[in-house]
């Protein structure tokens, strides 16, 4: 890599002195050949053209990568040809062959490097052996200790607990342990976390305002944001563990191992109030596995794995899968001879006869329970018909059977002339703006309903 950056290098130095050699219209036509832009070019000198030139080769360079660098500046010489200027090797020497004496020098150094670095090597493999502590490691002068080292990044978006499409607890803390197997720093992968996190959500303003935020103290805040069980939780889950009614073995066999793994992770933690060590968990597991299926079948085909405490995860879905597909297999073998016989069975003590006879009879009885339904439908109308007229009282007379008159509405001029039930006058004396209890006019009056009739003679 450093070998063809200096060679890109040199021949852009070389390119330079190219074009400086040349006349005003020659630099004109090799910037339109460099693909300046127009603008650039309209009525300057010689010394911006070249300046135009110079940015454009810069930019197009620092796009490009390696070979592709190199390819560019060759196809940019071409059109220049050798320069046309006499002397220009006297004043400047040959850029070919310093460009080789360069290039030469490059290997060198590098070769030199690489056969100290392999000495170094050596003899820290060798102190390593021993046990010498006071040894000090000095890295090589003029070596770099990371070149272009990438950020440490974690792919995918910290949701909402059980939001679709973003990472869950467990792929969250892979990639954390993955970036810190990778030789990242603490603060690099707390960092990634919390620009990991969806913006707008009240976890990442906490995270990024909360001061000295360590690994350890990320890891139980990201617990609580997505509601994990600590480790005793999954350890008395563990110990209750049962296959579903309708969850199939192999699924119940992971999540039997989801468990136990979770439950070795949670240990790990900081500041866990109980820690439980591999080798128990992996016993509880398997003696949870093999009480928590429901056939006995397949319980018998893996109890020889679950016995062994040293087997592998591999090893059990494996022996898992081929007494899965071999119980199928046989269900299915059975199903089918059953199904058979079955259908065999029927058609002997049955027959067609017999199913057309039960169907008669059945929609002769639902014949005859519809008609009974009709006829209580009938006799329930009538009934109630005949309460509700037998509860009205005839007409002219009350519910004591005594006869009473029609109330006559209106005062007389308005019955008159037909418009009693709109009359606003006043019985008594036939005025407006008041009724007949405060009526003041003498009974004597002819307008009105007449005089009525004294308190003791109204009954």
């Amino acid at each position: 890599m450093l070998l063809l950056l200096a060679m890109a290098e040199e021949k852009q130095i070389l390119l330079d002195r190219k074009v400086l050699s040349l006349d005003l219209e020659s630099v004109r036509k090799f910037a339109i050949q460099a693909k300046v832009d127009e603008s650039d070019l309209e009525g300057k000198g010689k010394l911006d053209i070249i300046r135009a030139i110079r940015r454009k080769v810069e930019d197009s360079v620092n796009k490009l990568h390696g070979d592709d660098q190199i390819e560019y500046l060759d196809g940019l010489m071409i059109h220049l040809g050798p320069p046309p200027l006499e002397g220009m090797e006297d004043k400047y020497g040959d850029p070919e062959t310093e460009m080789k004496e360069k290039l030469d020098k490059l290997k060198t150094e590098l070769t030199e490097l690489e056969s100290k670095k392999k000495a170094t090597v050596q003899e820290d493999k060798s102190a390593s052996s021993g046990d010498d502590s006071d040894t000090i490691k000095i890295p090589l002068l003029g070596v770099q200790q990371t070149i272009l080292r990438r950020d440490f990044k974690i792919q995918g978006v910290v949701g909402d607990p059980g939001q679709k499409d973003k990472l869950g607890y467990q792929a969250l803390m892979s990639q954390i342990e993955a970036g810190i197997a990778k030789g990242y720093s603490n603060k690099e992968v707390v960092s990634a976390v919390v620009r990991a996190v969806q913006p707008g959500l009240q976890l990442r303003s906490y995270l990024e305002n909360t001061v000295e935020l360590t690994l350890p103290k990320l890891r139980k805040i990201i617990r609580f944001h997505f509601h994990e069980k600590n480790a005793t939780e999954l350890y008395q889950l563990l110990t209750n563990l049962a296959q579903e009614p309708k969850e199939d073995p192999p699924s119940f066999l992971m999540r039997a191992l989801t468990i136990r793994q979770k439950i070795i992770s949670a240990s790990k933690e900081s500041g866990t109030g109980i820690k439980y060590d591999a080798s128990s968990v992996q016993s509880l597991f398997l003696h949870a596995l093999e009480t928590g299926l429901a056939d006995e079948t397949i319980r018998a085909k893996i109890r020889p794995l679950t016995q062994n405490p040293s087997v592998a995860d591999e090893d059990l879905i494996e022996a898992m899968s081929l007494a899965m597909s071999a119980e199928t297999e046989r269900s299915h073998k059975f199903g089918l001879s059953s199904k058979t016989k079955s259908v065999k069975v029927s058609t002997v003590e049955g027959g067609v006869d017999a199913r057309v006879k039960k169907d008669q009879e059945l929609l002769a009885t639902l014949k005859a329970v519809q008609a009974d339904l009709a006829t209580v439908q009938s006799e329930m109308k009538t009934l109630r018909s005949t309460v509700t007229a037998s509860s009205k009282p005839p007409t002219g007379f009350n519910h004591n059977g005594n006869r009473v008159e029609p109330r006559q509405v209106g005062c007389r001029v308005c019955r008159e002339k037909g418009e009693g039930d709109e009359c606003s006058h006043c019985y008594l004396c036939g005025g407006l703006n008041h009724i007949a209890r405060y009526c003041r006019t003498k009974f004597n009056n002819q307008q009105g309903n007449g005089r009525r009739l004294p308190p003791r003679d109204r009954e």
